[in-house]
This record gives structure tokens, sequence and C-alpha cells, in this order.
């Protein structure tokens, strides 16, 4: 019996042990993979160099600023520059270049927006149609690049302002776009895009914003490309993707999208449409590069010392107070790629923009 209570004894110990030893086991186990986890965080591999498969990047080329002597100051949400990424994506833009089918091409384009008969030229890239409705309606267009507008010699018809057959907001989109897509210029983006409605009235010949539609003249429509659903690599957290970010587009006008229409209050078709501006060109999303941009307090940097592009500010505004930094995409056209800028927004309806992409990226212009 001795034997046997000692057997049963040592193998009570053997289980009690063994179970403690493989508890703890699991604990050390779990502290250790909880160590590498942390230690992985605060320590996170570097991102992979951005691609910049593009090589060097055309230099922007802005309109010259409607101001150039402000002052600024810095008063955002946070009382400081933003955090940004250390890098952004461009796009390859797939743009129409000479070809001997261009006029027939244009030709295709004009029919279906009421313009059927033979165009005069300016020069070699640019053609104009004309029709008189009394007044003269034109189509201009750059037969290479695709860009046109259309323009109504408003002021020279009568009854056009005594006509008060204006279209709400959802019409004046749904008109926009059958027009676009008779001509087959409603694309994805476009389509997709933004859109924002102003109000104009006629103030001795001219067009003035308007506060409401009941005392508005014109509806004027624009259209910018959809947002760009881009991951961005966050500097504080960069072994992780943060969730896809929509980044908007802007224009060298901030109040003109890409595709701009002013609508009469005429029912008539060809009078309906007084002013249609198309500057849209393709991007190939697929085709892409991510490339460095300069840190922000550089941007920063170029505003104050009057170095951005000013797209908008009031003509009496010499001190400027910035409340918004974000960051864009330059819609603007030609261009062979779909660039990123920063963008500064302040008091005085202020905007103004700077190129983000780090100069070291950015070919110097060619001068002749």
């Amino acid at each position: 019996m001795s034997k046997l209570t000692h057997a049963a004894i040592t193998a009570r110990k053997v289980l009690k042990y063994g179970a403690i030893g493989f508890v703890a086991y699991l604990v050390l186990r779990f502290l250790f993979i909880g160590a590498v986890n942390l230690w992985k965080k605060l320590h996170p591999a570097p991102p992979p160099p951005p691609t910049v498969v593009f090589g060097k990047l055309s230099e922007l080329e802005f309109p010259d600023s409607v101001a150039t002597d402000l002052s600024f100051r810095l008063e955002t949400p946070t009382g400081g520059l933003p955090s940004f990424s250390d890098r952004a994506t461009v796009y390859f833009m797939s743009y129409k270049k000479p070809s001997l089918l261009a006029l027939d091409r244009a030709k295709q384009t004009a029919k279906p927006l009421g313009f059927t008969g033979e165009p005069v030229a300016i020069d070699t890239e640019t053609y104009v149609w004309r029709k008189e409705l009394p007044a003269i309606l034109k189509l201009e267009m750059n037969i290479v690049t695709g860009a046109f507008e259309i323009d109504y010699a408003w002021q020279n018809d009568d009854l056009i302002l005594v006509e008060k057959n204006l279209p709400g907001n959802e019409q004046a989109i749904a008109e926009a776009k059958s027009i676009l897509e008779q001509a087959d210029l409603l694309t994805d983006d476009l389509e997709e895009g933004e859109t924002e409605i102003s109000y104009l009235k006629a103030v001795a010949g001219k067009m003035m914003p308007a506060v409401s539609l009941s005392e508005a003249n014109f509806v004027k429509l624009d259209l910018f490309r959809k947002p760009i659903e881009e991951a961005v690599l966050a500097k504080s957290e960069a072994a992780s993707l943060i969730p896809p970010k929509k980044i908007s587009t802007v224009t060298p006008e901030p109040q003109n999208g890409v595709v701009s229409f002013v609508f009469s209050g005429s029912l008539l078709p060809q009078k309906r449409i007084v002013k249609l501006t198309y500057n849209y060109f393709p991007v190939v999303y697929e085709t892409s590069g991510t490339y460095p941009i300069k840190d922000i307090s550089l941007a920063w940097e170029e505003v104050k010392n009057n170095k951005a592009y000013v797209a908008q500010v009031k003509e009496i505004a010499k001190a400027i107070t910035i409340r918004k930094i974000y960051l864009a995409y330059y819609d603007t056209g030609p261009q062979e790629f779909l660039q990123p800028v920063y963008v500064f927004e302040g008091d005085e309806e202020f905007v103004a923009y700077v190129s983000a992409v780090d100069e070291e990226w950015v070919a110097e212009k060619i001068t002749h």
C-alpha cells in the first residue's frame, strides 16, 4: 500500500506542476507576443520609397495671381499647420494630340450641340461655328484638345431677360448632363462628380452674383471631377494605411468647374444655354505613381512670401487670416499629369495654391 500511495502522490505532483508549467508557458507566450507587437508598433518598418514612375514631372503652370502684396497669419482649428503624408499619387492624363482627323472629330462633337454648319478657322487649332437667333450664338473649339466654349450674346436679345423659366437645382443638373450625354461627353467621373449651383443677374450688360433664384436672370451650374479615393500613408502610422480619403480637385478659378453651364429662362433649346465652357480632360487612373511631397511648412513659407498662386481674393484685401489648409489635385489642361497642390483658404474669400510635389522631382522649365 505504501508504494501505491507514494506513486499516487507523485502522479498528483506531476499533474499539479505540469499544469502550473503549462499555464506559465501560455502566460509567457502571450506576454512575448504582446511585447513583439508593441515593439513593431513603436518601431514600424519604413514604408517603401515613392515609385516616381514618370521621372521628373513638368512644372505646374498657374495663371497670374489676382493679388501679390498680402500679409498673412495662421488661425486654423488646431492653431498650427496640419500634418500630411510624405507622398501623394500622381496620375497620367490622356489628352488628344494633333491629328488629320481632328477637324472631323470636332464636327462630330459640335453637331449634337446644335452646330451643323461649316466652321471658320481662326488659326490651325481654333475653329468657330456661328448662328443668329437673333443674337449671335457661337461655338469656339480647340480641335486638338477638344476644349470649347459656347457663348450667346444675350445682351442683344431683348426677350432673354423677360423669360423667367429658370431651372431649379435638380433640373439644371439633369439638363446639363443630358446635353453632355448627347454629345458623348458625359464621362463617369463627371457623372459622379461634385456640382455647384449659383445664381446670376444682369447688371449693365454683365452677369453679377444674385442672392436667390427669385432675383436671378440666369442659373450657373459647375461640374467638378469626382473626388479621388486614395489610400494615404500617414507619417505617424507609417506601418499602416489609414482608410481611403476622398481628395477633391480644384481649378484655376475656384468658382468654375471643369465644365460650366449658364442657363437662361428661355425654353427655346438654342437660347437655353447662354454659356457653356468645357475644359475636361481624361485621367488614366490605372496609370499612376507616388511622389514625395514638400513639407507643409515649406508651402506655408511660399504663401507668406507671396510666391503662391492666389486664385481668388477680394480686391480690397490686404491682410489675410488662413483658416483652412488641405491637399487637392490641380485640374486644368491639357496637362500630362494630374498633380497635387496644397490649398490655403482664408478670410476675404482668399484661395491660393502651392504645388505639393517635392521640387527635386519637378523638371526645370526650358526657356528659349
